[in-house]
C-alpha cells in the first residue's frame, strides 16, 4: 500500500512540472497568450453558465462584464499579434493579458473560487526569472 501511494505521489508531482513548450509556429509570447486566453475563457464560461442558470451572485455581474470586456480586448490584440507572425507589440499584449487576469481573479474571488492558474510566463516578458520560463 505504501508503495502504491508513493507511486501515485510521484505521478502527480511529475504532472505538475512547468511545461516549457511553445506551440508549433508561434513565438513564446504568442504561445503564452494563446494558453492564457484558453484558461481565462474557461473561467468566464463557467461564470456565464452560472448566470444562465440564475446562480450567479448579483455582486458578480459587473465584474463578469468587466472580465468579458478585458477578454475581448486581449483576444483582439492577440489575434493581431498572431496574424503578424508574433512581431506585433508584445508589451501591449502582455498588459492586456495582465488586465484580463486581474479581472478574472476579481470575479473568481467574488464567486468564492480559487484563482485561475495560468501557464508560466516566457522569461522574455519578465524582469529576471529563469532560462526559458518562470512563474509569475
Amino acid at each position: 500500500m505504501k508503495n502504491i501511494l508513493s507511486l501515485l505521489l510521484c505521478l502527480i508531482l511529475s504532472g505538475c512540472a512547468a511545461k516549457s513548450t511553445t506551440h508549433p509556429g508561434a513565438t513564446a509570447i504568442d504561445s503564452y497568450a494563446y494558453d492564457v486566453l484558453l484558461v481565462e475563457q474557461a473561467a468566464l464560461n463557467s461564470a456565464k453558465d452560472a448566470y444562465s442558470a440564475g446562480t450567479l451572485p448579483p455582486a458578480a455581474k459587473n465584474p463578469m462584464n468587466i472580465a468579458i470586456q478585458q477578454y475581448d480586448a486581449a483576444n483582439t490584440l492577440w489575434q493581431s499579434f498572431h496574424a503578424a507572425g508574433g512581431t506585433g507589440d508584445a508589451t501591449a499584449l502582455q498588459q492586456a493579458l495582465d488586465l484580463l487576469n486581474s479581472a478574472v481573479t476579481t470575479l473568481q474571488q467574488i464567486l468564492g473560487k480559487p484563482a485561475v492558474v495560468l501557464p508560466p510566463k516566457p522569461v522574455s516578458q519578465l524582469k529576471g526569472g529563469f532560462y526559458g520560463y518562470a512563474y509569475s
